[in-house]
Parts: structure tokens; sequence; C-alpha cells
């Protein structure tokens, strides 16, 4: 008997059977069941009832009756339809299919249609409507359905064809609507092809070929009858019952999975660019075919291992997603597809019958892939016996487990062995195919068709760029190829995933580094520089310039030393000393001793160079002064303390390529820094390969940023001296002072800068926001050791115009830098600048775990082979084996830097940050182990652990900051109390007991309990509850009845226990009912008599109003009708509150016992402590019913106060009623939740005050612990509350949200308050002792219910101090690794595997970060100009908001993002626009906090009479007050000095009346003066000084000027006259300016050529370098130039008139022609640098103390820079008309200070200019000799006669 038929049978008769026991039950419609039937079932017993039994009574019936009627969508339908909601991840599309199928003849579409819509009448679900609300139903009629035809037999169609593939290949389906699919039809002459388009939530892949197939047998066999199959609709229904049965194989599915799913990986992390865009969401295909022979080939090799050809693919996908994702363990969504075998036809049922298989991959690489995919098959056999449990279950159980949504987007679906060889799909050529899929990226199907075989990737766009999935598919197609060559032997290999070869050739070109780059020792760049360059400045530093001879004689004298202490070749020494000659003449001295240095950080602490100094082996250390703790390990030399040895030459030691150059020391996880030890080999192949690629050259100024103990400055050092260039070096103190580096980038025309990124961006900031004008002379910007902000380097070309910026990275372990990218113009960059190639003779790798080649575009481990790897670290080989290791595949040595990153196509990588789980961060450049620094700590003997974590969320806003916890004491004692603190209390109860009168309070009790017992019974009765006294209620029925919400259940049950317990009604087994007691329980009268015992005892009138409106709205209350917080703040009004946490009696009595207590503890702990406030904490504060007494009296005392509650409406309320006192603070607070998460310090409150809120407890001994963190050593916390079942409660604040749900003992008793007995309890369980308690029990007073406790905590820890803790860190590690924040918490959090929790940790310090709330009102930024300051403070400190008070350096500052706020107050503040960038610098470091910087800026800008300035120089002052006094005043010459004036102004002196004063202008500051626009020079300087005379106020001014100090003078005359200011005289004396065209000798030329000329002559070195040589009494003809005046003037003519006009050093030395010999004489001057030049001139000045010092180098440099600059300004100065008293003083002889032929002093030059009173007068002498000497005093009489 077929017993599911017979049983399908009965259903269509509506009769039901089961199984109960070994008995057969049945249902059914009256008559239904006849004697036949019972007969039949009885002869059939056995049979049926076996088979009852196996289905557990869960057998499959058809309900055609119903057949028409909804039903609900499976799991997978579900997930389709919420799939479509662009909320979900991958979300926004509808499942959906599609497929071309080409057939070899022409199909008649008519009789194709009349085939189609019989498909559509055979299958339930083609007419089916799929609702968006869950449910779908199948309609019964449908209209006829039309298909689409293109005809192509008489035309082409092609694009019709493509055309109606891009609308039917995509097509989204409307939920809701009907037809849910489509077909199409082309025609051509011999073909046709099939387009077959439907939505998968009405159909799964096996579905479709029974369409398909259908559809041909309909359209050849028109007259065929429909036959209908079993109903999807009972099959749904029947899997979803199935689903609610427990049977055996459901428990045994639900075990394996239980098992397997904490071992489960997520989805694969696969290279995803996004999951979500608006774009349209669309998907791509990739696919590749197996031809007949490859794919017999790969299914008859899956079959000999015993592996069937689906698992064989689905191996392949799972070992390339591997790879990509660079994940052993993920999950592949395996489609499945589940037909319950209850039905003949259950293959032939059109429908959705996919379920999936969550399937779990573990590559184990240490097998082969053979052994991979035989476990594969036996794990996904193993899935498919426990299908029970279904692949949505198991997502749902993932993200409910793992707490964030889990989705499987990579997808493999699989029909291989499904299709018949007669289906359609298979016999028929298949053309193209789509499938799109929500929640997935990558579907990946495979299907036997045309012959053989198609895998294809079904691609989401917009989720991978676009090469990932070419390559990954790329690498699959290789590997399925390869598995179908049975030669190939691919399945014994263990990485059987290998890279396309176009890949491997760019990765080999790009590694293929080689450059014949000859090794050198590092000290052979100097050393040939110093015999190349002798006179050629080599150093500069603050003390003076330097060349490579006077370099030499400094590093001469270290060579002494070093031979006197016995060096020996690879002896350690060690250098820690500032950036100054010495520091450099060390290093050189030391390399070529041929001993190695060892860098130390001058600023490290002792602790920490103590540790180098052992490690390294130190035997010699060069310091700035002697050191006692270091003297121990090695010996010590003061720099200081040696002089130069000048010589002539330096020893060459023995070439050892291969011996250690240097050590350099960085931090290490142990808390022991690390040794680096580098080869001169590797060191010098980076140097050479940097100077050779970017043509760094001895023209070349670098600026020497670096510390000498990282290792950039290797290159600055030996880059720079292998090129023979000059080297910069600021001085160490003032490296953070952007505005210092910025005038020596400008002063010393810095060529190259080799910086962090951070220093790049500190000096780009202040040089945007710096008001200069500059030819910068910068051409190279290196970038390395951090991340590079993207829009750094498009700042720098905008800055710096015509230069390179280059990224370069690497490790200190691999000869400085090992890669590099030259960052190109206008490039935009999104996240990260590209970290670049390989540079010469250096590789670099991406690998994964397993050593093997990362794809593009996934992250690996970045290793670094080649010539410039360290030799390792310093005496530490266990280390070693860890980071250096060899290529398997070549055997090369590598070094793991700790990076990852990934390839780009092009071969480029990409750094992507430190490894997950590394512990080490880069901060401002430097390496930071992080374990060092809690290693540190740990060694501390107060603390018992420490963790240190990086936070920032780029990395320009990275720190570190550390948590701490401290030892806990062996013994813990409590402070007793003192005899006045026992003397005040027992007072204050003896006081109370004596005044109060308590049988008033006794009798006002009673009659309140009296009344809410009458309120209670009658609000039940109210209801009909209790009105019969002969009826019982239940409590279920209670709440019932009158509608009680759950929330309110226990204070019900609490109601009914009072009148249990008063007797009004009994309790029997839970039902309650009306007591045979009469008692009076008349509310109206019970309340009146109530008003008149408050009348006596005056409690609180306002406290009984309140207590009997709670009473009259108690029925609305106990339903949730009514908001009690309506009837406690009244629109918000708080005297109801007030009255009963206030004004009343009982808290009156209380609150004056707390403030007492508070007030006597303060003053305690200011006398011992005056500098330390008395810091108190209130938790729940409300309504201030507290704290109004107790803050008023703590005023005068040293306190800060926190009023905290959980409702800002009560803050603010605080706020208004403590205004005036500025030591409150005001913050959320919640008791339940731990203190550290809310931004509390641990250990930081003397005082904690809980009024009435401790009964919020969720579990009161979670909040004590918490409480107690908070207090610091023997601190108390004062309690106030209920002690005692307060029956006014019970009608009033009980109702309160928030009072349920105790974790604690009331769970148990039903209990909202503690008992005394249980606070008791409590404080000795957390060991506290309770000092003080009132009222005694015993006293009547008690009956109040309220109760106040002292309660004192002896400290159970060791006290920490921050400022300790920071002084010890200070004192052992380097100061870059100093952590921001210090957090002391009283235990490390842990999680459940007891480890330390550090997200917990890093949770808390966000919080912490981000707590605003707590601040005091009045330490919010106060004025317009504080909040301006603050905003930018906050955003570039990365603040929600930031104090006035609070220290800059505190809230996250630094000294580089100090230069950072600096450029930006400068921009954005007008108050800072008149400071000097280092004047605000200095000012804010010394004022760090906005509430001074403000101050200081305002008293800046009231301040107008502020004369500080550097250029300024009094002479001689006036006897009279300014406003009475005349003031000549001078202005420096060419040169920027008042050297020139010395003769005259001491005649001056002479000659200057009591009235008047003399003043004096210099350059000032050199880098700023030669910072502003040339062309604008005099005119901004005349602005500049005009300022300032105007600003002293004298009376009048006279001016006077030589040289350019002329037209200084004119223009300061011109901003005084325009101001107002009275200026009688200016003076010129032998001041020249440009004549007219028409007067020089270029008067026939063009007003170009004449233009290019009159410029060009002044803005070149050659020529200005001979007339500074007059200026400083230099000898031009001994320095080397020969030409004579008279030549040149005629060759500068020759070049105006027969060239462009542009006397440039080019023309000098190319034009020749007749003056070939003097072109010739500027070839050999230009072929030196301007350096040699310039000491070549300065070696002829005469000096009677011999050579010059360094310094005076130095200064002479300076005033060539400002001579430069003045003489550059008057080749384009033309003057303003000038219309007030003018002398102009002209030298008899013309023409000796420049080119007279453009440029004159006399009348007819200045006559067109002066408009005003003019006085003009030849003077004795010539422009260089006429106010000194006998010429002065020829002269002086004319000088003396000015205008008054």
């Amino acid at each position: 008997m077929d017993v599911q038929k017979y049983i399908n049978d009965l259903a269509e008769k509506e009769i039901v059977i089961w199984c109960e026991g070994d008995s057969i039950k049945f249902k059914a419609p009256k008559g239904a069941m006849t004697e036949e039937s019972i007969s039949m079932l009885r002869q059939h017993k056995a049979e049926v009832l076996d088979y009852l039994k196996a289905h557990n009574n869960l057998v499959f019936t058809s309900d055609t009756k119903r057949r028409y009627e909804k039903f609900p969508l499976t799991d997978i339908q579900n997930s389709y339809v919420m799939g479509r909601n662009r909320l979900y991840e991958l979300g926004g599309i509808g499942c959906h299919g599609y497929i071309e199928i080409e057939v070899d003849r022409v199909i008649d579409p008519s009789q194709m249609k009349v085939a189609w819509n019989k498909v559509i009448q055979k299958h339930d679900m083609l007419r089916a409507i799929v609702s968006a609300s869950g449910y779908q139903i199948v309609q019964e009629a449908v209209p006829s359905v039309e298909i689409t035809v293109l005809d192509g037999r008489d035309k082409d169609i092609s694009s019709d064809k493509e055309e109606l593939r891009a609308e039917l290949s995509t097509k989204q389906y409307q939920l809701g609507t009907w037809p849910m699919c489509d077909l199409a039809l082309s025609i051509e002459k011999d073909k046709s092809i099939i387009y077959f388009s439907l939505d998968m939530l009405i159909s799964d892949f096996v579905s479709m070929n029974v369409m398909l197939n259908d559809l041909e047998r309909f359209y050849d066999n028109p007259h065929e009858i429909i036959i209908p199959t079993t109903s999807y609709r009972d099959i749904v229904l029947y899997q979803e019952k199935r689903k609610t049965f427990n049977s055996k194989s459901r428990q045994e599915a639900e075990v394996y999975w239980n098992k397997k799913i904490s071992m489960m990986g997520d989805a694969p992390n696969l290279p995803v660019i996004g999951t979500e865009d608006n774009q349209e969401v669309s998907f791509f295909q990739k696919k590749v075919f197996l031809n007949g022979k490859q794919w017999e080939a790969f299914a008859e090799l899956a079959k000999s291992y015993n592996i069937t050809p689906s698992v064989f693919v689905m191996a392949a996908l799972a070992e390339v997603i591997a790879v990509w994702s660079n994940d052993k363990k993920f999950c592949i969504n395996t489609t499945l597809l589940n037909r319950p075998e209850v039905a003949e036809d259950i293959y032939k049922v059109v429908g959705d019958f996919t379920d999936v298989n969550i399937t779990a991959i573990d590559i184990e690489y240490g097998e082969t892939f053979l052994e991979r995919v035989k476990k594969l098959q036996m794990d996904l056999w193993s899935d498919l016996e426990h299908k029970d449990v279904s692949g949505v279950e198991i997502i749902r159980r993932l993200t409910k487990e793992r707490k964030k949504n889990i989705i499987m987007p990579v997808v493999f679906t699989s029909t291989l062995g499904v299709s018949s060889k007669d289906d359609t799909t298979v016999k028929n050529r298949i053309v193209y195919k789509l499938s799109q899929t929500p929640q997935v990226y990558i579907d990946c199907q495979a299907a036997e068709e045309n012959g053989g075989a198609t895998i294809n990737w079904d691609v989401r766009n917009g989720v991978f760029e676009n090469y990932i999935i070419e390559e990954m598919f790329g690498s699959f197609a290789l590997l399925l190829q390869s598995m179908a060559d049975k030669n190939s032997g691919i399945l014994k290999e263990k990485y059987p995933v290998s890279l396309t070869k176009e890949i491997l050739k760019i990765r080999s070109d790009v590694n293929n580094t080689f450059n014949n780059i000859m090794p050198a020792m590092l000290e052979d760049g100097f050393l040939k520089s110093f015999n190349f360059y002798p006179d050629k400045t080599a150093l500069i530093t603050d003390e003076g310039e330097y060349t490579y001879r006077s370099l030499g004689g400094y590093v001469n004298a270290v060579l002494r030393i070093l031979r006197e202490a016995g060096t020996q070749e690879g002896d350690k020494i060690g250098i820690d000393t500032k950036k100054h000659v010495w520091q450099v003449a060390a290093v050189l001295a030391t390399l070529i001793s041929g001993a190695t240095y060892v860098p130390i950080d001058v600023q490290q602490p002792d602790k920490r160079k103590e540790k180098i100094v052992k490690s390294a082996d130190i035997k010699l250390l060069f310091a700035e002064a002697r050191n006692e703790a270091l003297e121990e390990y090695c010996n010590i030399v003061d720099i200081h303390s040696l002089r130069p040895e000048p010589t002539e030459t330096l020893p060459i030691n023995k070439i050892a390529y291969d011996r250690p150059a240097y050590i350099i020391f960085t931090s290490g996880t142990t808390g022991e820094p690390k040794g680096v030890i580098m080869t001169h080999r590797a060191t010098s192949n980076t140097i050479a390969d940097v100077n050779e690629t970017y043509a760094v050259s001895e023209r070349d100024i670098f600026l020497g940023l670096s510390n000498l103990s990282f290792d950039l400055s290797v290159y600055d050092l030996f880059g720079c001296f292998s090129a023979g260039g000059t080297l910069v070096l600021p001085s160490t103190d003032k490296i953070r002072d952007p505005k210092y580096l910025a005038e020596l980038i400008i002063r010393h025309r810095i060529s190259i800068i080799n910086a962090v990124p951070a220093l790049h961006q500190m000096i780009v900031s202040y040089l945007e926001s710096a008001n200069v004008s500059v030819d910068y002379q910068v051409r190279l910007l290196l970038l390395s050791g951090d991340w590079i902000p993207v829009t750094m380097p498009q700042r720098i070309y905008d800055l710096f115009g015509d230069c390179r910026v280059i990224s370069l990275g690497g490790a200190t372990e691999a000869a400085i830098w090992s890669i590099s990218y030259d960052i190109p113009k206008k490039a935009a960059f999104t996240k990260s600048i590209p970290y670049g190639y390989p540079m010469s003779n250096q590789t670099f790798y991406v690998l994964n775990n397993e050593m093997q080649p990362c794809p593009n575009g996934v992250d690996g481990s970045l290793y670094i082979g080649g010539i410039g790897l360290s030799c390792g670290y310093l005496a530490d080989e266990q280390l070693n084996r860890e980071k250096y290791s060899t290529l398997p595949w070549s055997g090369e040595r590598i070094y793991r830097t700790g990076d990852k990153g990934c390839y780009l196509p092009d071969g480029v990588i990409i750094f992507k940050g430190r490894e997950d789980g590394d512990n080490q961060v880069k901060i401002h450049g430097h390496r930071v182990e992080l374990a060092e620094i809690s290693s540190v700590l740990n060694e501390h003997p107060l603390i018992e652990r420490a963790v240190t974590l990086a936070f920032g969320e780029s990395p320009e806003d990275l720190h570190i900051d550390t948590a701490i916890s401290p030892v806990r004491k062996k013994t813990v004692a409590s402070q007793a109390m003192d005899d006045k603190e026992v003397y005040l209390l027992k007072s204050i109860k003896r006081y109370y007991e004596e005044h109060m009168d308590q049988d008033l309070l006794e009798k006002w009790i009673k009659k309140s309990e009296e009344v809410v017992v009458a309120d209670i019974y009658n609000t039940f009765r109210q209801c009909g509850i209790f009105s019969d006294k002969s009826k019982s209620f239940s409590f279920e029925q209670i709440v019932e009845i009158m509608s009680i919400p759950e929330k309110l259940y226990k204070l019900t049950k609490r109601w009914l226990q009072v009148l249990v317990n008063e007797g009004i009604i009994t309790c029997e087994a839970n039902v309650y009912k009306d007591s045979e007691i009469n008692a009076d329980l008349d509310s109206e009268k019970l309340w009146k008599e109530f008003y008149e015992i408050e009348g006596n005892f005056q409690y609180s009138k306002e406290f009984v109003d309140y207590l009997k409106e709670s009473s009259d709205l108690l029925p609305e209350l106990i339903q949730g009708k009514e908001d009690p917080l309506n009837i406690l703040f009244p629109k918000g009004d708080t005297d109801p509150a007030l009255a009963a946490y206030h004004d009343n009696k009982v808290n009156e009595m209380l609150n004056n016992i707390a403030t007492k207590e508070i007030r006597y503890l303060c003053e305690k702990k200011n006398k011992r402590s005056p500098e330390q406030p008395f810091r108190i904490l209130e938790v729940g504060a409300g309504v201030g019913g507290t704290s109004l007494d107790v803050i008023p009296k703590l005023e005068g005392c040293n306190v800060e106060y926190y009023f905290t509650d959980l409702s800002v409406f009560f803050l603010n309320k605080a706020q208004e009623n403590f205004s005036k006192y500025s030591w409150v603070k005001y913050g959320i607070f919640n008791i339940n939740e731990d203190f550290i998460s809310q931004g509390y310090e641990a250990f930081s409150f003397d005082v904690i005050l809980c009024a009435n809120v401790l009964h919020n407890s969720q579990n009161i001994n979670s909040v004590m612990k918490n409480l107690k963190g908070l207090l610091s050593e023997n601190a108390s916390i004062i309690i106030l509350e209920e002690t005692r079942t307060s029956y006014l409660l019970l009608t009033s604040m009980e109702f309160k949200d928030g009072l349920t749900g105790f974790t604690d003992e009331r769970s148990e008793h039903n209990q909202t308050f503690f008992t005394r007995a249980q606070w008791e309890n409590i404080f000795e369980r957390h060991n506290g002792h309770l000092i003080y308690e009132f009222p005694d029990k015993s006293s009547k007073l008690d009956l109040a219910g309220q109760t106040i406790y002292v309660v004192r905590f002896a400290g159970e820890y060791e006290q920490l101090e921050k400022e300790e803790v920071r002084n010890y860190l200070e004192s052992t590690v380097s100061p870059y690794m100093l952590p921001n924040q210090i957090l002391i918490l009283p235990d490390m959090p842990l999680s459940v595997n007891r480890k330390v929790d550090t997200r917990k940790i890093k949770d808390y310090f966000k919080n912490w970060n981000h707590k605003e709330s707590t601040k005091k009102k009045d330490e919010l930024p106060q004025t317009d100009l504080e909040q301006r300051i603050a905003e930018i403070w906050c955003r570039e400190l990365g603040l929600a908001s930031v104090g006035r008070n609070d220290d800059f350096y505190l809230v996250g500052g630094d000294s580089l993002l100090i230069a950072q706020i600096i450029g930006k107050m400068m921009e954005n503040i007008s108050e800072a626009s008149g400071w000097e960038w280092s004047s605000l610098l200095t000012e804010m470091m010394k004022a760090p906090t906005i509430k001074q910087i403000a101050e200081s800026l305002v008293n800046h800008q009231n301040d107008k009479r502020n004369l500080d300035d550097s250029s300024l120089m009094i002479l001689k002052n006036s006897s009279l007050n300014n406003k009475d006094s005349i003031a000549k005043v001078f202005f420096h010459a060419g040169a920027g000095t008042l050297t020139p004036y010395t003769d005259l102004l001491s005649r001056i002196k002479e000659d200057s009346k009591n009235d008047e004063s003399i003043i004096g202008f210099v350059f000032g500051n050199d880098a700023e003066y030669i910072s502003m626009e040339t062309s604008q020079t005099f005119r901004l300087l005349g602005r500049k000084y005009g300022e300032i005379l105007e600003k002293m106020g004298y009376r009048n001014y006279i001016l006077v000027g030589h040289c350019v100090g002329g037209l200084i003078a004119l223009e300061t005359a011109q901003y005084l006259r325009n101001k107002g200011v009275s200026v009688s005289d200016v003076t010129l004396i032998s001041t020249g300016i440009p004549k007219q065209k028409e007067n020089t000798i270029l008067a026939d030329a063009s007003d170009e050529i004449f233009r290019n000329a009159l410029h060009s002559s002044l803005d070149n070195e050659l020529l200005l370098e001979r007339i500074f040589a007059r200026v400083i009494g230099a000898d031009a003809y001994k320095a080397g130039y020969q030409v004579s005046d008279e030549r040149l003037q005629q060759y500068i003519e020759y070049i105006s008139r027969y060239g462009s006009g542009e006397i440039t050093v080019k023309a000098l030395c190319e034009t020749g022609g007749e003056y070939e010999d003097v072109a010739e004489e500027f070839r050999r001057l230009a072929s030196y640098t301007i350096s040699e030049r310039l000491n070549a001139l300065y070696s002829t000045i005469e000096r009677p103390n011999g050579e010059l010092m360094e310094h005076q180098l130095k200064m002479l440099n300076v005033l060539f820079r400002i001579f430069s600059q003045n003489f550059r300004c008057v080749s384009s100065y033309i003057p303003e008309p000038y219309y007030g008293n003018i002398r102009i003083f002209c030298c008899e002889i013309l023409g000796s200070h420049f080119y007279p032929g453009f440029f004159e002093e006399d009348y007819e030059t200045w006559k067109p200019y002066i408009k005003g009173d003019l006085k003009y007068n030849t003077i004795a002498g010539q422009h260089f000799d006429c106010i000194i000497g006998d010429n002065l005093e020829k002269n002086i009489s004319k000088i003396l006669d000015f205008n008054y």
C-alpha cells in the first residue's frame, strides 16, 4: 500500500489521522469516515502506524481546496524580499535569473505563445503574487501573456537583441505584481534564441529547467493536456510544520551545529572597496568554459578520488578566496536544492526550494590540496546529514552570538549532475546567462552546458576594483584548467593557487633593482669633500658657519681624543649631544677611527641612556657635560671642553664595508631598547642611490631636522657631505619652532628638506599663514617615517613651486629607506599616498602568513630584502630569528617590517599601517613599542598592571594613552573619627532628639498610613475588586480587570500585601478576598484628620498637598494612564519635589547633619592640604534636596562640587540655583554604570553624597563597588535613604519608572528600599566603617523611615598620583613615548577568558576624551575671542569641546600641533594678526590655556606703544618727553647695518640738542627681511618703520639715509606724512635710483630690453658679489675676480645692446664675442659654489686678529643676503612723488657704487619725483667714502644744516 497516497486521499475528504502509542486516531467531518474507510484503515493499520511513527505524525497532505489561499514565504524567499531594501548591507536588488538559449530551428512565435501560456497554466508559481508582507498567493486564472518577438530573417536585429538583453538580464520585478517572469524570442534564418527572465522568488534553477522543458514539450505537442503538479503551497506548509517538530534528526542537527558554530569563520575578508552606493545595483559575469575533453578529464579525476565534480569546483573556489582574503577560516554560502520527497512529481514542481548550507572552510596549508578537497567533501556530507537546521538559522545564530550583522556574500551554486542530457539547457547552446542575488557579491555557478561545463562568477558591480576580479578569476580559471590536466600534479601541491604570469612579470620587473653602486665607507664622502672643497661651507649652525677645512679641525680634535682613549676598530662610541658642530665632528671622527657610532637622544632620561650604554658596551661617550650616572659604565668626554685643531689632512681608515657604521636603538617590547646594527655597505648604497636619483650636488643645502638617534639624520649627514653640500643644523631646542625653521629655509636658501611628515606639515602650515614672499630654493622634499596626509604634497607644491616631493619608506633595519614614490603634482589621493617601488639594490615583498606572494589589492606583511638589510639586532638572536628569514622560493634574506601593505596592478606598493596585533606605532616618525611603556610601568612598585594603547583616527592624530591599576594594600585600616568630629555629630544627634516632638511625629506617621491603606483599598473597590465580599480574585485577574501595566505589577503586589498585613483582605493560595474585619476606610474622613495633624506638626503642608493630589489620581496612576512626574513636577515646577526632599521637617534635619559633616571634613582637608581642593561628588542630586543646603555652606572653602544626575532637566535647574558658585560642576552620572566609562577619575573624591538615590541601584553590591572606586584614601560616603516600608511612598514616589528589576537581596523580598539591618550588612560586605547613623533605632524619630549614614572607607589600594607616574616615565623613557593621558583604574577590566579587556579600556578612553558635561559653567569659553580660539583648538585637536582653563598639552596637544594651531590662529583670529609668529608661539607655550592666550592677545592689542622690534636702535634719548622732542632717524644702508654712519653719527650726537633723540634702524631679523616681496622691500620697510615711529609719538622727525637707506627714509616719510605726522626733513646721501631710459646707454633699445637689463643687472650674484666686496672692504681681485670694473662695464653694455637685455649669469658666461676673455673668467667663477666664492672674498678682508671666526663668517653671509635683497629692489624701484622738504646730496665722483649706465643719484635723475622743497648739493668723495674720514670733514657742515 502507498501510505502517503492513502493519507493524501483521506486529506482530500478533510480526514486527518495520527497515532498515539499503538492507536490510530482520526478527525473527520460528519459522515466523511465511512464504514468502508474504517475497514480499510483497520486492514492496513500496521503499515499506516509504522509510517506515522517514522514521520512523527508529520505527514504531507494535499489541500486542493485551499490551493489559492495565502501561504507564508520560505526563509530564503524572506531573505530575498528583505534584500531588496537598500538599508540592508549589499541589498537594493531582487534575486533574478536570466538565460538565453539558442535552438537550431526557426520557432513559430504564435505557437511559442500558446506553449508559454500552457506552462503558466500548469505551474502555480508562474501565477503567483508575492507580497512584501511575508506571504504569497497563487491566482487560479490569469490573462494570456504576450511574448516579445524579434524577427531577423529579413533585417539586422543585432542592436534590438542587445537592447532586449539589457532590459531582461537585469530586470527587477515589483512585489505584489504579476507576472514575475518574461519570455522573449528572436528569430533568424536558421536558428532562434529564447530569452528567459524571472524573479527567483518563484523558482529555483531546477524549476527553470522544468519550465523550459515543459515549454519545449508544449511547443512540440500543442494539444497535450495540462496535468497540474503537486501544490507548491502544500509543500511549503509541510516544510514549515516540519521545522516546529523536535525530531531526533533535528535534535542531532542542533547538537552538531552548536558544536561547530563556534569554530566557523565569518565571511571571507576580501578586498572590497565598498558595499554601499547610490548607483543602480547591477552584476557582471566572468566565466571559464571547460570543453568536452577538459570536462571529461576533470570529472574523471574527481571520480578517481571519490569526489564529486561540484566539490572539486568548490574546493578551487575556496582556495582562491583564501588567497585573496588572506584568511584560512571563512564561510561560503552553498546553495542546496531542498525538495522533500513527499510527492512523486516533486522534481517537476516549480517553486523556490532553495536552501543554503553555510560551509565552513578551514584551509590547512600543512596538507596537500587533495587532502583539503577530501576534507571539504567529508565536511559537506556531514553538514548535509544535519540539514534539519537550515543555513538561514545558522546565519541568525552567528549574528546573535557575534553581535554583528553576518552575511555570507560568497555563494557557490552547482547544478552539475542535476541536469539530464535531454534538458533544454543541456542539449541546446547557452548563449548568455546572468544572475543577481541580494547580499551577495560573488555567486559562483557551475553547470554542464554546450557539451562541456561553464563555471561563472556573477559579480556585483561597485564592490571590487575591476582588477581584483579580473586577477582573482584569472587564477581561479587557471586552477580549474590545471585540475583538468591530469599531468599537472596540482593536487599534490600545498599552494595550488598561482598568480597570473602578467602579475609575476610585473613583480619581477619591480624588484629588478640592480644598480652598479660602488660600496663606500660612510666617512669617504666627507673626506673627499674636505680635499675637493676645503673653502666651501660644509656646516651651518646657530653658532657659526664652517667650511670643510674648518670642520676638519673639529674632527681632528675628536680623533685625538679617540686615539688617546685607545679606540679600536669596531668599538662603540656613544654620542649624546645636541645639534652643533661637535656632534657632527664626533660622528665623523668615530667613523674615521674605524669605530661604530651609537647616537643617543640627548632628551632621553638617564635611565634609558644607561640601558643603551650597557647594551651597546659603549667605551667612550661624547656628551654635553659630565654625567655621574653614566660614568659608572663608560668614560665620558665633555664635548664642549674640546677646541678645534686645524689640519690640512685627515687620516683614511682601512676599507671594511661590512663593518658596523652605527647602531641605532629603537623601542623594545621588553622594556629594553633594541639596537639595530647597520654596516657601511648597506647604508652607503641608500645614500648613493638617493643622491644619484635626485641629482644631489655640491650646490645643495640640506636642512638637518632629524635627531641624530633617528636614522633620517644618517642621510642628512652623509648624503650632504658625500655630495659636497652644505648642512644647516637647527638648534635642538628650537626644532619645533616653525618660524625659526622657516627662517633657516629662507635665510640659507635650503634646497633639500628631509623629515617626518609632521615636521613638513608644521613648516608648511607656518609658511602658508606667514606673510612672506620668497623665491624659495627648496627643490627636493623627502618625507618618511610616518603616514603622509594626502593633501600635503599639493600644499608643498603650491608653496614651493618647482620642486619634487618624494615619499620614502622602509625600516631602521634596512638602511634608512628601501622604497620610494615620486609624488606627482596635482595628483589626487583618497586614502593614502602610495608607498612606492623598491630602491636600488633593494627588494620589497608583500607576503601572506604562508610566506606566499599576496595578490594585487590584498593586504599582507611587508618584507624587505637586498643590500640594505642590517646585520640584525645587537645581542638578540631570538629577535633576529623572528624578524629575519629567507624567501622560500629563492633563499633571499628578508626582514619582516611589521607593517602591512598591498600591491597595485602596476607594481606599486600601498602602505596600510601596522600588522594586526602588532604593538608598535609611529609617533611623529619615532618607532614606539607600546609594550615597552607598559613594561617600564609594571616595574613601578605601586603599579599592579599597566596597559598602553594607541589612539587616533588618522596618523597625524595618533597618540598614546596608558591605563594603570595600583597595587592592593597588604593591610587595610580605617581611620577613626577624631574627637572634634565625634563631638560634632553627637551634639547634632542630641539636639534633634531633644527638639523634635516625637509623639506628634508618631501620630503624623500613623495617620498617614491609615490614609494610604484606605486609598489603596478604595482604589481596588472602584474597579470592582473586593466590592463583593464573597468573591475572590487571583493576582492575574486583578491586573486584568484593572488593566494594570506590567511595569506596575510589583507595586500592585505590594499594595495587596499592605492590605493583607493590615487585615483588610486575606490571601490564601495566591487568591485575595475581602476579610470580615470592619475598619474605618473612609478616605475623605481620614484625609481631613490627617490635615488637622499636619496643621499641628507642620511636617510640610506642600508635601501633604502633593500626597493628596496623588491620592485623587490613584486609579489613573495604577493603570498607567497618568504620568507620576506630572504630579511631582507639574509643568516643570519643582516645588512639590522640593517639599518631598527638602522643605520638610525630616529632610531639614538630615540635610543639616550632612551639611555640617561635609563642611567639617572640607575644613579639615583644607587645613591639612591647602593647595588641594576638597572634592565632593553628589550622585542623583535631582532637585537639589540636599545640595541646596550643603553648597552655600561651603563658600569660602577650597572645594570642587560635582552636582550630577541622570536628567539634564535637573542639571539646568541646578545651574540656575548655583550660578554664583564657580566651583560647582555639573554632569550626567548613572550609579548603575561604571564610573570610568562615564569619564570620572578613580580615587578622586573625598566625599560622595547619595541623598535618596541608592534605592535606584539595580544591584547595590555593584553600585557600592563602583562608588568605592571613586573614593580617595579614608574618604566617606554619606547616604540618606528610606529604611522602612513607607506607606506614603506606595501611593506617590513608587510610581516612578526604574524601581523594578533589582538583582540584589531586594528581589527575594519584593522590596524597593533596604532595611537598616540590610544596610549594615552592605557596609560590612564592602569594608565600610559605619561611623555615624541617625536616628537611633530605638528612637521614635526612626518612625519617619529616613536614615542618614556616614560610612568611611580605608583605601584598599596604594595611592598613585598621575603626576608622580608621569615623572617616573619621564625618567625612564624617551619624551616621544610619554602617554597623552594616564588613566587610573581600580582593577583592569577582564574579558570572559580572564585576559585584559583592551576593547573596554579603549572605550574608557573614548568616553574620557569626550566627557565635557561636568565642566563648570565658567570653564567653558566665555568671550567671543575665547570661543573662536576654542573652535580652532577643537578642530585641530579633534575634541568635541574644550574648557577655557584646559591646558593645551593635557588635552592632546604637542609641540607639532601647537605650531599648527598658531598658524590657524594667525589666519583666522584678527587679534593675532599683529603678532610675530615666534612671539605668539612663545606666549602660548607660557600660557597654554584659552583664557590665558586670549588675555595675551587682548593685552597686546591694547598696548599701542609696544616697540619691541629688533630693528629699532635708540642711539640717544631726548631729555624731554617724546611729544615735545625731535627725532633724527638714520636708516640702514645696503648691507642692513648702521656701520657706514659710524663717523657721521658721532658728529650728529655732538651736534644734537637736548630736545633731540637719535634713532637708528637696522635690518633686524634677516629671514623676515629677505622674506619680503623683493620689489616692495622699501615700501614695506617704510610702512614698518613708519608705524614704529608713529607709535613713539615725537613732535617732529628728521629722516636720514645713505645709499638705499635714503630710499627707505623717503618711503618712511611718505607713510608718516600720510598719517599726519610732522616730517621736517628727509636727507638722502648718495642715494641712487634707476635712470629714465632716454638717459641711459640703452636709450635706443626697446622698452623690454631696457627693463630686462635694468632688473637682471642687480639680480645676478656674480655682479652683486663684486659690489658687496666694496661694502665689506674685501679685495675682489685677490679673491679671484680678475676683470676690471671698466672692462666689466663695457661687457655689460655689450650684452645689453646685442642680446635680449638680460644680464644673467648665463649671459655673462655665454655671450663672449669680442669679450670672450671676460666670459671665460665668469665661467671660471660660476664653476665654484656661491659659498666658495664668498668665503674667498671674506678671506681678503684685512683683520688684525687673524682668521675670521665661524660666527663672523655667518654674519657676513647674513649681510650679503640683506644686501642682495636691497639691491634687487633698487632695480625696480620708482619713487612716488614727494611733497615735503627734502635734501639730496650727490657725490662729486659718480659711478663708483653700481652700474652708472642704469642708476644715478644726481639732480636730473631725482628731479621728476620731488614736488616739495628740494635742496640739492654736491659733496666731496664717492659713494663709499663720502661720510667717512676727510670727506666727512668737508661735508659735515652741509649735512648738519637740517630743515627744522
